[in-house]
């Protein structure tokens, strides 16, 4: 069985794009970039060379990035 590739957004959703969405991370648009090219970052949906993101896989990126101070790490209290 053949996988599709989604082409679209679920609907009611806008498209962030890499200026946005870096914006919203604190993050340089080259950042996004690199990530996105080690398959990490947040999750993205791409349409011919244009990669676009949505605003809850953004959130969801954020969220599994983030640090609270008063649990100790192992890492020394770097995530």
């Amino acid at each position: 069985m053949m996988m599709r590739t989604v082409k679209t957004l679920p609907p009611g959703e806008l498209p962030l794009d890499r200026k946005e969405t870096a914006r919203r991370l604190g993050v340089s648009p080259s950042f996004l970039d690199k990530a996105r090219a080690n398959g990490e970052g947040p999750a993205v949906y791409k349409f011919g060379r244009r990669c676009v993101y949505r605003a809850k896989d953004v959130e969801a990126y954020a969220e599994a990035h983030r640090v609270d101070p008063s649990v100790p790490s192992s890492e020394g209290g770097r995530a």
